[in-house]
């Protein structure tokens, strides 16, 4: 059964924010317990990664690529979510245990993260006296 899309510019807003809070759960401690703040309320962190399928896939969208092509409000919605995806993948290079994963992420998700060489110039690597 196909979704249905969102036909409100706060209909759109309320399943890109059900998607976000749906990755979130609380922070635990070694032991797995809630770690909570001040007032006992715990703290809740990103346990499922955001990721452009995922938004996708809450939204009702057909393809990762139909989310670029929303138009009007609700395309202006989703583009700011997309930021958002693209600012925790890009925070997440900061980690070395993260970092390939995250570079290839953005590389594979957002045009301006491609690496791309030159096609008529060949790449050439100078190794030294030492490379012989």
């Amino acid at each position: 059964m196909k979704k249905l899309l969102p036909t409100s510019a706060h209909a759109w807003e309320s399943k890109i924010e059900g998607y976000f809070l749906s990755c979130e759960g609380p922070r635990l401690d070694k032991n797995g317990n809630p770690i909570v703040d001040n007032e006992g309320n715990p703290i809740r962190t990103v346990v499922k990664p955001y990721t452009v399928t995922g938004l996708a896939y809450a939204l009702g969208v057909e393809s990762r690529d139909a989310l670029y092509k929303i138009p009007g409000n609700a395309g202006c919605l989703v583009r700011r979510a997309l930021l958002k995806i693209e600012e925790y993948a890009e925070q997440q290079l900061f980690f070395k245990e993260s970092h390939a994963g995250s570079k290839l992420f953005l590389e594979v998700n957002f045009e301006r993260w491609k690496e791309a060489l030159p096609q008529d110039e060949p790449l050439l690597v100078e190794i030294g006296p030492w490379g012989r």
